[in-house]
């Protein structure tokens, strides 16, 4: 089962699920935390297109609540810079990208990283 985590204030702090048969601390109690029952509410998302966001806590209803939006076309292109990025630092592309650039992959090919990131980011 899942609960919010409360502080002895009332404020929610985070959430956790509990095995079956566990007990945990369902009342304030001085200045202990304290769980509140809850139901999760979390979609399914494609990574790739969406992003989860939250939690949101109602304490009171007992819910926690993530929501899921679609990524901005900036947050889109950002991911793919890293991926090109991190492409282009491996080692053993670097070779290849050394031996494509001195011709002898393609006679008169000499592409800058710039380029080469911009045909990769153009294939994620």
């Amino acid at each position: 089962m899942d609960y919010i985590r409360v502080d002895f204030r009332g404020n929610p702090k985070s959430h956790r699920s509990f095995p079956k048969g566990a007990n945990p601390l369902t009342e304030p109690n001085g200045e202990k935390d304290y769980f509140v029952p809850a139901t999760l509410t979390d979609p399914p998302l494609d990574a790739k297109t969406q992003v989860r966001e939250g939690p949101v806590y109602d304490v009171s209803n007992g819910m926690i609540i993530f929501t899921v939006r679609n990524k901005t076309a900036l947050e889109i292109d950002n991911e793919k810079d890293k991926e090109a990025d991190g492409i282009l630092k491996q080692r053993n592309v670097k070779s290849i990208i050394a031996a494509l650039n001195d011709g002898s992959f393609v006679p008169g090919s000499n592409y800058t990283n710039q380029q080469l990131k911009a045909i990769l980011k153009n294939k994620l």
